[in-house]
């Protein structure tokens, strides 16, 4: 634990409310900016004995995870521990870190090892660190006490694993050919393009469109626009430019770069997201990436289902009976997908299977399979795992919280307006995760509207869009 956490739990728990503020006023008029420091003074001025002192850590240990950053160093130092080697924080970055480029994260790496206070807000980073040693992503939100047990044992059989693999690789090495003299080299990308991502990165979406115009010259395979297209696709995936990635950019991108798993996972949403995308480039590109955990596999899969309800629906002109059909596949599937899912992640299937149950109720009353499920009692068991992922931070938490919001809405047909603005105002969504959500009300609104227009279950979902199409017009 770090002297952050005790400070925090000494303040909430330890101390009188009426003196809490003046702690803090103190704080800042004595010059203790530092964290042991105050913590000494607090100690003495709430007179808390070293019995106490004691059991206010149990307490913090028993009941609170380390900070993210402090977790990593808890790891690196049981690799040390356990007689694990590497040369440089280079090495140990890419055997943590396997698929990110060390010159992005060189700062960030140095700086999570300094400070045992941050939060890795980046979900790529954790789900890495988790892929690795083969952890799930609720090993983050386990009290200390907990985590320093398991931590341990994932690592020994991390080291047992690599060192199998070493001594395969040795038995069966052979020299290989050095063809560095013949490798075609990246150009490396240029300051008009640099000042252009940076341009994008920051304008809103109408002057976006503008420079992208503006700067057609950059987006075709010439070998010297390949580095700048790489760097452009997360930045335009994250503001919601799906078309212009479809046509301008995916089809140009180095045969390198695009097999790359963040990139074809972007790209998988991005077509899933575009109208007219072809469901089998969809379920293929899906298929081709590796399942390296059971987040990531539970994540494809839920996609797959998606893309192939979106297909029927939106690309078929389906009769009433045909839809029943097509929600009784889907849901046997998101069943299917949810009951056996053993990742944090179990939610997402769950809320797009709520979307399927909900639709056959209003559509089919009178069919006996409307009664199969629940989605109540759906919404509690995986109500665990939205909590835990709303602990982590990041695209984590804004997942677990939409999925929560969209299960009450479900089961509640209202929702409290004002809360969802607050959320939205203090996390601030990049466009594309707003536009997942919407995408995925906008399509059950479609599928009720198309068979009963005069079902008013689906206004509360049509404000919701309102407000979603509010945020993103200034966004």
């Amino acid at each position: 634990m770090t002297h952050k956490q005790i400070i925090k739990y000494i303040i909430r728990e330890e101390s009188i409310p009426e003196i809490t503020e003046s702690l803090k006023q103190n704080r800042l008029n004595l010059g203790l900016k530092n964290d042991e420091k105050f913590l000494i003074y607090l100690r003495k001025v709430l007179n808390i004995s070293s019995l106490e002192y004691e059991s206010i850590l149990n307490k913090i240990e028993s009941t609170q995870p380390m900070p993210h950053t402090q977790l990593l160093n808890f790891i690196i130092t049981q690799l040390e521990e356990q007689g694990f080697k590497w040369n440089g924080q280079e090495e140990l970055f890419h055997i943590l870190i396997p698929n990110e480029k060390w010159e992005e994260y060189k700062k960030s790496w140095y700086q999570w090892q300094s400070e045992y206070t941050q939060q890795i807000k980046k979900d790529t980073i954790r789900q890495a660190i988790q892929s690795r040693l083969k952890f799930s992503s609720y090993v983050w939100t386990l009290p200390e006490k907990e985590q320093k047990k398991l931590i341990p044992t994932k690592i020994e059989a991390f080291i047992k694993i690599e060192r199998n693999q070493n001594e395969t690789r040795e038995k069966f090495k052979t020299k290989s050919m050095d063809f560095s003299e013949i490798e075609p080299f990246t150009s490396s990308i240029n300051r008009t393009q640099e000042q252009l991502l940076e341009k994008i990165s920051v304008e809103v979406v109408m002057n976006i469109e503008l420079l992208l115009d503006e700067n057609r010259a950059f987006f075709s395979d010439k070998k010297e626009n390949q580095q700048f297209l790489f760097k452009v696709v997360p930045i335009l995936y994250n503001k919601g430019f799906y078309q212009f990635l479809k046509e301008k950019v995916f089809p140009f991108l180095s045969r390198q770069d695009r097999e790359k798993v963040s990139i074809k996972m972007q790209e998988a949403y991005t077509l899933i997201n575009c109208e007219c995308s072809n469901y089998e480039e969809i379920f293929y590109l899906l298929k081709s990436i590796p399942e390296t955990s059971e987040e990531q596999k539970t994540t494809i899969n839920t996609m797959i289902i998606h893309a192939f309800m979106k297909y029927k629906i939106y690309n078929h002109d389906l009769t009433k009976e045909e839809l029943f059909e097509v929600l009784k596949m889907s849901i046997g599937y998101y069943h299917s997908l949810y009951k056996s899912n053993k990742s944090s992640l179990c939610y997402y299937p769950a809320i797009q299977l709520a979307y399927m149950i909900q639709t056959l109720k209003i559509l089919f009353p009178s069919r006996v399979e409307r009664n199969r499920w629940n989605i109540d009692q759906i919404y509690t068991a995986v109500k665990p795992a939205i909590q835990k992922d709303k602990e982590l931070g990041g695209v984590s938490e804004y997942t677990a919280t939409m999925s929560q919001f969209e299960f009450l809405l479900l089961i509640n047909h209202s929702y409290d307006s004002f809360e969802l603005e607050m959320f939205m105002e203090d996390f601030q969504p990049e466009i594309s995760l707003v536009t997942q959500t919407m995408n995925q009300i906008q399509c059950f609104i479609d599928m009720i509207e198309r068979f009963d227009n005069e079902n008013r279950v689906v206004d509360s979902f049509s404000k919701t869009l309102q407000l979603f199409e509010s945020y993103i017009s200034w966004k």
